[in-house]
């Protein structure tokens, strides 16, 4: 039979959400059923599982690309101006995957800051 270990806030885990307001994983919950966050249960705040930040780097990179590709065979292989539409939308789209990024690539050096400081 395997052993259930305890659950200890300060120790890292990387599949657990983390608090980083109050550096731990501490209890969690889901404001409302469709929210894309937790919430902390001890400070309000969101908490993260930490994911890697490079795969979500490449899909995002991958995807304007595509974009970008789709609006030039358009306008230029079919003559249609039509396809003008995607260069902007592959702006604003990269934009918005970028920030995305920005932010998950923050918390995970943070997250991993932490865990370097408190391995046991």
């Amino acid at each position: 039979m395997t052993e259930v270990t305890p659950h200890i806030p300060s120790k890292p885990d990387k599949n657990k959400p983390w608090c980083p307001d109050c550096k731990l994983h501490t209890g969690y919950h889901r404001k409302s059923p469709d929210s894309a966050f937790y919430t902390c249960e001890i400070c309000g705040g969101n908490t993260w599982k930490p994911t890697l930040p490079i795969p979500l780097l490449i899909v995002s990179l991958l995807l304007i690309l595509f974009m970008f590709f789709m609006g030039y065979y358009v306008v230029f292989k079919t003559d249609d101006l039509s396809g003008v539409i995607m260069f902007p939308l592959g702006l604003f789209a990269g934009r918005g995957l970028y920030q995305n990024y920005a932010s998950n690539a923050q918390h995970w050096r943070s997250f991993h800051k932490w865990a370097k400081k408190n391995r046991q």
